[in-house]
């Protein structure tokens, strides 16, 4: 079985993920989700 997984990135604090979250859950086993700037070259997350 092939697992579907997610990222979700916002860059601001007061930016909500909601409802991007919401429909990427419905469509992956497994989400991961950062809040920092395009930016930024170092992010956690994604790596």
């Amino acid at each position: 079985m092939i697992m579907k997984i997610g990222y979700l990135r916002v860059s601001l604090d007061h930016q909500k993920e909601d409802r991007q979250e919401d429909g990427l859950r419905a469509l992956c086993d497994e989400l991961y989700v950062e809040k920092i700037s395009a930016t930024c070259k170092i992010r956690p997350v994604y790596r």
